[in-house]
C-alpha cells in the first residue's frame, strides 16, 4: 500500500510473459516414401514414416514424437494389432535435422508378413495403408497430421511348413 514513488531505489517489476505457448505443427507425413509397402515373408520389413515438426518457440522446445501406422479401415484411433494397426512409441520417432523452429521426425515399424494387405487382390481394395504422427512440446501440448494419401499394402502369398516331414519307410 505504498506509493511506489516513496521508495529510495527502482523497483523491478516483473510480468507474466505476454507470448503463450505454441503448440507444435505436424506437415508433410510420409509413409514409405509414398510407394507401395511390400512384406517378405516369414519376417517383418522396416517400414518408415517421415514428418516436419515446427515450433514457433523454437525446435528446442520440440519434446518428442509418437505415430500410427494403420490401415484405412481401422483409422488412427486404432488398438495395436500387427494385422492392421502399429503404434509407434516416442523410442521409434527419433527427432533429427533440428534448426530453427523444426525438426525432421523419422518414425520406424517393423511391419509383419501377414499385415492385411489393400491392393486389388486383396479383401481390403478400396483401403489403403496411412500413417499419422503427433508431436508433443515442453508445455506438453501436440500436434498431429496424417497422410493425405495413403499407399498399398502388396498382398504377399505365402505357407509356413514345418522344417522336415517325417514321411516314414
Amino acid at each position: 500500500d505504498t506509493a511506489l514513488d516513496t521508495y529510495s531505489v527502482y523497483p523491478d517489476i516483473q510480468t507474466a510473459s505476454s507470448t503463450p505457448n505454441a503448440s507444435p505443427v505436424v506437415s508433410a507425413v510420409t509413409l514409405n516414401g509414398g510407394s507401395a509397402i511390400t512384406l517378405t515373408e516369414n519376417t517383418t520389413t522396416s517400414i518408415s514414416v517421415t514428418a516436419t515438426v515446427t515450433d514457433t518457440d523454437g525446435y528446442a522446445n520440440i519434446s518428442y514424437a509418437t505415430s500410427v501406422i494403420f490401415r484405412s479401415g481401422v483409422t488412427s484411433t486404432c488398438t495395436a494389432d500387427d494385422n492392421n494397426c502399429y503404434r509407434l512409441a516416442s523410442s521409434s520417432c527419433p527427432l533429427s535435422s533440428c534448426s530453427g523452429n523444426s525438426c525432421t521426425a523419422t518414425c520406424t515399424a517393423n511391419i509383419w508378413f501377414f499385415a492385411q494387405s489393400t491392393d486389388a487382390a486383396s479383401a481390403f481394395s478400396s483401403e489403403n495403408w496411412q500413417s499419422s504422427v503427433t508431436a508433443t512440446d515442453a508445455a506438453n501440448t501436440t500436434g498431429t497430421a496424417t497422410t493425405t494419401s495413403g499407399v498399398e499394402l502388396n498382398s504377399l502369398l505365402a505357407l509356413n511348413v514345418s522344417p522336415s516331414i517325417a514321411y516314414g519307410t
